[in-house]
Formats: C-alpha cells, structure tokens, sequence
C-alpha cells in the first residue's frame, strides 16, 4: 500500500484509510501481514527477497505474533535537504549485500523514527487503525503526525518503552514485538515536504539503504 503525501490530520486519516483497507476492498486478505510504504520513498533493489527473509524470521506470512518492523532505517538526522545530502554524499562505499548469508537483520526493541516502510502483522495492523481512528476523533489528544501515533500505539500496548497512559479502553491488549531493521530496505527521497515546504528542514534519509540513490531535489527544469 502507498500513501501519498499529506498535511497535518490528512496524514492520519491516509494510515487509517489504508489499514483498514483489506476489510473494506480485500475480505479475503485480512489474515496477511501489511506493508505500508510512503509515497516520497523508494524501495531496494530486490525489496521481494528482503520481504520474503524477514516473512520467514517473523514465522511465515501469517506470523504467530503480533509485530511491527519498521522497513526504514533512520540515521542521517533530519536537516536541510542541502545539508543531509552533502553527508549522503560523503558516504563510504556500500558493501556487497549478500541474500545468500547476511540478508537483513531484525533488531528487537529497536525503534527508528520515521514511517517511510513499515509491516505490520493482520491483527496489530487491525488494533492500530483503532487507535487512529481515535486520533482523528479526538484531535489534539496524540500530539504530532502519524509516526507519532503509532509511536503511542506501540507504546501503549506495551510494545517499547513505558505504557502511554492516554488510550481508549479497547486497546488494552497485549504486547506486540517491535522491530527495526539493517539494512533498511527503504530509502527516504522526499526533499520537497507538503508539511515542511519546498525546501524541507526536516529532510532524513537512511545510510544502510543497499544502494546509492540520486533524490529530485537536484533535478531542474526539464528533467521530467
């Protein structure tokens, strides 16, 4: 599922939207597991292969547990576009990605910010569109955009850190298994932001992303 990119609610109500899309549109999907990909993102080479080595870590495509990996791995601090890829560009080499041997790894109870990817077993994805319903319904009450809902989501389901006191009564359940990701098999290309302008300041991307990438901030009139 891609979203597009939205401003301030919009963005929660996008991730409502598409969680809550295979009882609406695919009745007979729910049971699979979801991934989420932002529409200003761009996938690895040979995303199919990470996705189906990390199925298999989690315990097939359906999972026995509840889980949430976070597909992007954050670690150029957000900043001007300017700045991020002059350190994007300063880079070493990438080594040669083995799918024979290393793969990916997944690294429990690690948190990335930043919603570029994400996947979600059927029954987390199913209780995280109850809580951003509840967002859009009680405006203000989960401060800041969607990667903060679901920061309080996994918060409040015991997931990661302490319990987030503020949650509906319908979402006390149990705890779920967060995880991120190296290397991150999404990358972060949206230097133009509809939250933080043309020129965002809140640009980041991802140094594990298993290739080098070229972001449209540096193209110009006539390159499209």
């Amino acid at each position: 599922m891609f979203l597009g990119q939205k401003e301030g609610s919009d963005a929660v109500s996008a991730y409502w939207h598409a969680m809550r899309l295979p009882e609406e549109k695919f009745p007979g999907q729910t049971e699979l597991p979801m991934v989420i990909i932002e529409a200003d993102s761009m996938l690895a080479p040979h995303f199919d292969s990470y996705l189906s080595r990390l199925l298999q870590q989690l315990g097939g495509s359906a999972g026995a547990q509840d889980y949430l990996v976070n597909l992007y791995e954050a670690s150029i601090m957000p900043d001007t576009a300017a700045a991020v890829l002059a350190q994007y560009a300063a880079l070493p080499p990438l080594p040669s990605w083995s799918f024979g041997s290393a793969g990916v790894q997944l690294q429990r109870n690690k948190w990335s910010w930043g919603t570029q990817g994400m996947l979600l077993s059927p029954k987390l994805r199913r209780q995280a569109a109850e809580l951003f319903r509840w967002a859009l319904d009680h405006p203000g009450a989960v401060p800041g955009l969607q990667d903060m809902v679901l920061l309080h989501f996994i918060k409040q389901r015991g997931c990661y850190n302490t319990t987030w006191p503020k949650r509906p009564a319908s979402a006390a359940m149990t705890p779920c298994a967060v995880y991120g990701i190296k290397p991150g098999v999404v990358q972060h290309i949206g230097a133009s932001s509809s939250l933080f302008g043309a020129n965002s300041s809140r640009f980041h991307m991802s140094a594990s992303f298993p290739a080098r990438v070229s972001v449209p901030f540096h193209d110009v009139a006539g390159d499209w």
